[in-house]
């Protein structure tokens, strides 16, 4: 039980580079194969669904990280530094997933 805690407590300051990559990117790779694979499932429902799922793990993510950067004097300055970045990180992948988001609303279904 201990181990899992340092594990998680190691962690923290990253989650929001983690959370951001996935977000981002698997909402961009599932997004990309459905229009181009699959254009029946290129609805603007599922499409809105997905992107609104990948905005849930960016927030996760920023959330967390923010939680370290937060906490002040109580951790390292590496460990806070990260916690920033992360938290920055996750806003402006959330800026590009929205982006995203938009533009496959706009354009029309199997366009390409």
């Amino acid at each position: 039980m201990k181990k899992t805690h340092q594990v998680k407590e190691h962690l923290l300051p990253w989650s929001g580079f983690i959370a951001a990559l996935l977000g981002w990117g698997l909402t961009h790779q599932i997004g990309s194969n459905t229009s181009f694979d699959r254009c029946q499932w290129t609805a603007m429902v599922p499409m809105l669904i997905l992107g609104l799922l990948g905005l849930a793990v960016l927030a996760v993510g920023a959330l967390l990280s923010h939680k370290v950067w937060k906490r002040g004097e109580a951790e390292t300055q590496p460990r806070r530094f990260l916690g920033l970045i992360g938290t920055g990180m996750c806003g402006m992948f959330a800026v590009a997933l929205v982006f995203q988001t938009i533009s496959s609303l706009i354009i029309p279904q199997c366009y390409g």
